[in-house]
């Protein structure tokens, strides 16, 4: 067909328009005279995306893909509210790719047709329900009404201006909502609302009807699509006056619930829904609304008693509600402890009623909650009265009877659930009292019960009006005899009335008690005898070993005396003095240790310990004593050993010092002491580790290694002591090894030597930092290098303070004394900063002791208050006095008495610290 042939048929096609545009890039090569019609702006060469911007949402080349032809309705588009829009593949003048639009009102299939009638049916019933329907342009602030021609009042017109509208509207709103009524439906708030992302907008009014008189009205705008860019609203306006007669009648109602309940809930059994009528919850996070077992798991976990839980839930959740419902109960109820708004958990009665409801025909229970925590404390406190009075008589007798002598009947008492019950025998009473005269009772009480406790006995104790109490052996169900004691009181005396209460009590167990307590103190004498007999043979044990030292003392201080002038006998006096002062110091040392292991006092103080160090330590002193016997002394060292181990190495050098000093002192001149140590097995994270001590001396008899441990004993060949001592260095030695959970086994021959084997468990340091290192403990002393330092020294003792003073003044030191703590501290004070190098301080003293001293002295706001180096002079030696005593601030621990060189060696390393 020629083109011009074809544009003429497409002029000429009535009521449809068309045009032709290229492929590649839109724009128009032809259009009909319809298309001008609609779009007098249109020309050959424009682009039609461009024409018609608005409307290529619904164009069909969105869809076209690789067909040849489309078709698709269009919405409220420039030709028409419903158009259909088609698409063809076309081959253009000059043999251009193109697409012919065509464009004709769109013709309503059956489908739509049907549609539409359901859209009119729908309008309709949207009337019936919201009698009045805005449609509001907001963008042109215009609205379109569909009204209901029976509603009573609306005075709209069919289109008009929205904000006239509102302003109109407002002057019968009730005054207490027009200003709300005005700022919330105005067209600004609305268009802010919906940009806000809210789809929708509620408000409830008093407004005049036609009657002048106020009903309630609720309004609410719905968000719709958009149109030809236009933003619309849905206003949908009722009387909701019935509803809120309704609402008013229920608060009415829960508010009279709430004056007897502190808390109502309405519950839907059948929905398990729920809603709370009135709260009066401790918390604020339980929704008001909603599934009702939830809210329930909710309640419980937060407000009821953890003991109380299991049965709340056990008797309120849902299905047992249900259940208890469809079994005919009207009423369900609980007392429970629930949290109140103070933090404390109150008894409260919950209750469930079931109820009619005015909505729906679902079952609806009202659960209320009232407060009975001060009904509740008064009833546990009775009941727990007659609980404790009722355990009282129960645990205070095994049998309670209660005789009817008028009538021969005999009861018992029993405790029950509710206390004591009283329930009749099945016997007689004369019966049953001769039953167990018969076959109850020991033989050897038969006669002296029958006296009281028989028919005839217990009428005389009516009459008489007197109790009367008996012991005697009873059968027990077990076959045994038991002691047990009868007691009769008088309950009622009169010419109708005689009887009497039985009080049975089971006291086996207090008369064995007397039977043991009286064996006991027979014991008891005997063991005094016995402990007396060795309190006299330690105490003349102790006093031998005291005096043997002492008398040496007295006596090589009298030699000297005498020969004062004979330099040699004074020299060897004192030599002797001195040997016998440590002999005195080393005894008493033992003795309080013994002492305080066996009062269980004695810890452990563990720290890494570098073997090796220590074992070096150990060996000098050794050495000092074999080197005075010419003895050979060798020490052996497993390669298998580690570095660092923690333990307490004060009680493990005490250990081994007790075990070599031992070695030495019974072994001759030129004999052998050997120290070897090697691991044995490992454990988790410590190592077993022995520690023998080997030497070739006298040896001990094998019947005496069974008594080695004893204190005070030795073991004697001629009638008298061999070696001076105490006899408790291996006796504290054996409890020193399982205070540190190890074993200690010993092999010995008679003139061959022994060989003492001493297991202990060290732990294991993990990549432990500590290096071998010695400790400031050698160097030479003279008496320049300490002429410049000042000492304050703290001693209440003037003898001890003249010994202190003499020792360190011949090194050259200044010093400066003080004779209690509170003076030292004044005199501290008074010193200049930095003058006073180092204190010695006592620990016991008058006025103030020298562990309050020591802190308040670290307490003085000045810098060498911090870093003075304290130490203390005191003969308390024990392990936690050193603790309290480094707690106080002193930094080290010098006994008494004092070992010169251990003061000068302890005095050089702080001071050496402290620079």
């Amino acid at each position: 067909m020629k083109e011009s042939t074809l544009k003429l048929i497409l002029n000429r096609i009535a009521g449809t328009a068309i045009y032709v545009i290229r492929q590649d890039n839109h724009q128009i090569l032809f259009f009909n005279e319809k298309v001008k019609e609609v779009t007098p702006e249109v020309e050959v060469g424009k682009v039609c995306h461009k024409l018609w911007a608005d409307s290529c949402n619904n164009c069909p080349l969105n869809i076209i893909g690789d067909k040849d032809f489309v078709s698709t309705v269009s919405y409220n588009d420039p030709f028409g509210e419903i158009i259909d829009v088609s698409a063809t593949r076309l081959i253009w003048e000059d043999n251009v790719p193109a697409f012919l639009i065509a464009i004709s009102p769109h013709v309503l299939t059956d489908e739509e047709k049907k549609l539409q009638k359901e859209k009119t049916y729908l309008t309709k019933a949207l009337i019936q329900i919201y009698p009045v329907a805005l449609i509001i342009n907001l963008t042109k602030r215009t609205y379109e009404s569909v009204i209901n021609e029976n509603y009573e009042k609306h005075g709209f017109e069919k289109y008009g201006e929205y904000d006239k509208l509102i302003t109109s509207m407002q002057s019968d709103v009730h005054p207490n909502f027009k200003t709300n009524f005005i700022n919330i439906l105005s067209c600004t708030n609305i268009l802010k609302t919906f940009n806000e992302g809210k789809n929708d907008i509620y408000l409830e009014h008093l407004h005049k009807d036609k009657f002048k008189a106020y009903r309630w009205i609720s309004t609410r705008i719905i968000k719709m699509p958009e149109e030809n860019g236009n933003k619309i609203a849905l206003m949908l306006m009722t009387n909701i006056d019935a509803t809120k007669t309704l609402e008013f009648e229920r608060e009415t109602f829960y508010t009279s619930i709430t004056t007897l309940f502190e808390e109502c809930f309405i519950v839907n059994i059948d929905k398990d829904t729920f809603e709370m009528a009135s709260v009066n919850t401790p918390t604020d996070s339980l929704p008001i609304r909603g599934k009702f077992d939830k809210f329930n798991i909710l309640y419980c976990e937060n407000l009821i008693h953890p003991n109380d839980r299991k049965d709340f839930r056990d008797t309120f959740n849902i299905n047992n509600l249900r259940k208890n419902i469809n079994e005919g109960k009207q009423v369900i109820s609980g007392e429970y402890r629930r949290l109140n708004s103070d933090g404390s958990y109150r008894y409260c009665e919950m209750m469930g009623v079931l109820t009619s409801s005015y909505k729906t025909t679902d079952k609806t229970m009202v659960l209320t909650y009232r407060d009975i925590d001060n009904i509740k404390s008064i009833q546990l406190e009775q009941k727990d009265a007659n609980r404790r009075f009722t355990t009282a008589i129960n645990n205070l007798y095994t049998y309670i009877y209660e005789e009817d002598l008028l009538n021969n009947k005999i009861y018992v008492w029993k405790l029950g659930t509710n206390g004591l019950e009283k329930s009749e025998m099945p016997e007689s009473a004369d019966v049953y009292m001769k039953n167990i005269l018969e076959n109850v009772i020991h033989p050897d009480f038969k006669e002296k019960y029958k006296e009281v406790c028989s028919l005839e006995g217990l009428r005389y104790v009516v009459t008489h009006n007197k109790g009367c109490y008996i012991e005697a052996l009873r059968l027990c169900e077990n076959g045994i005899y038991k002691w047990h004691s009868t007691q009769v009181q008088v309950l009622v005396n009169n010419e109708m009335d005689f009887r009497l209460m039985i009080y049975i009590k089971d006291i086996d167990k207090e008369k064995r008690n007397e039977e043991l307590k009286t064996k006991a103190l027979c014991d008891a004498l005997a063991l005094a005898e016995k402990a007396n007999n060795a309190k006299t043979d330690f105490l003349s044990r102790v006093s031998h070993d005291i005096r043997t030292p002492l008398n040496a003392i007295i006596g090589m201080s009298g030699i000297a005396k005498k020969n004062i002038y004979d330099k040699q006998k004074v020299l060897n006096s004192l030599e002797k003095l001195d040997y016998s002062a440590h002999f005195l110091l080393s005894l008493i040392n033992d003795i309080l240790d013994m002492s305080k292991i066996e009062s269980g006092k004695m810890s452990l103080v563990e720290n890494e310990l570098i073997l090796k160090n220590f074992i070096e330590d150990v060996k000098a002193v050794t050495l000092i004593q074999t080197e005075q016997k010419k003895q050979s002394f060798s020490v052996n060292i497993d390669d298998r050993i580690e570095n660092t181990y923690i333990a307490d190495s004060l009680r493990l050098n005490q250990i081994l010092m007790n075990l070599l000093g031992n070695a030495v002192k019974y072994t001759d001149e030129k004999g052998k002491i050997g120290l070897n140590i090697y691991p044995v097995r490992e454990k988790e994270d410590e190592t077993i580790i022995c520690f023998e001590v080997t030497d070739n001396g006298i040896g001990i008899s094998e019947e005496f290694l069974e008594h080695i441990y004893e204190p005070f004993r030795q073991e004697n060949k001629t009638g008298g002591r061999v070696f001076e001592g105490s006899g408790l260095g291996l006796s504290i030695t054996r409890n020193l090894v399982h205070l540190m959970n190890g074993n200690i086994s010993i092999q010995s021959k008679v003139k061959k030597g022994s060989c003492f084997k001493v297991e202990l468990p060290l732990k294991r340091v993990k990549n432990s930092s500590k290096k071998e290192n010695n400790s400031i403990t050698d160097f030479e002393l003279n008496s320049n290098e300490f002429s410049n330092l000042t000492l304050l020294v703290v001693e209440d003792n003037e003898i001890n303070m003249e010994i202190v003073k003499e020792l360190l003044s011949e090194k050259g030191f200044n010093i400066i004394t003080a004779t209690n703590g509170k003076e030292a501290l004044e005199t501290f004070k008074l010193s200049k900063k930095n003058s006073i190098n180092l204190i010695l301080m006592d620990i016991r003293m008058p006025v103030m002791d020298g562990l309050t001293a020591a802190k308040e002295i670290r307490k003085l706001e000045r810098k060498d208050a911090e870093k003075v180096p304290i130490i203390a002079l005191t003969a308390n030696v024990f392990q936690e006095d050193i603790s309290i005593a480094r707690e106080a601030g002193m930094n080290s621990y010098i006994p008494k008495p004092i070992d010169a060189s251990v003061m000068l060696s302890e005095i050089k390393k702080w001071i050496v610290k402290s620079k």
